[in-house]
């Protein structure tokens, strides 16, 4: 599915750090890429407050949503290492 970006956050809804963060880029509150040496680590979490309009979908992204993954102290199972980013 595609999921348009909202047009009062659309000015920061793609932020691309720096060579001294580990991260890469991260696409508004709800995926985040992190560089080789991290790459494991990249999250995805679907977030209330995302950037993003995911038309009433609940989990569009996975299978907990951002709620249950901050009231809970183990987030590796919503790690995931990228293979390929298409943008």
């Amino acid at each position: 599915m595609k999921f348009d970006i909202k047009k009062e956050k659309s000015e920061d809804a793609f932020w691309l750090w720096s060579d001294h963060w580990r991260g890469l880029f991260i696409c508004g509150d709800d995926i985040v890429i992190n560089k080789e040496n991290w790459k494991s680590e990249s999250r995805c979490y679907q977030s209330e407050y995302s950037h993003f309009d995911y038309q009433g979908v609940d989990k569009a992204l996975v299978q907990n949503s951002w709620d249950y993954i901050s009231s809970n102290d183990d987030e590796d199972e919503n790690c995931f290492t990228p293979k390929r980013i298409i943008v």
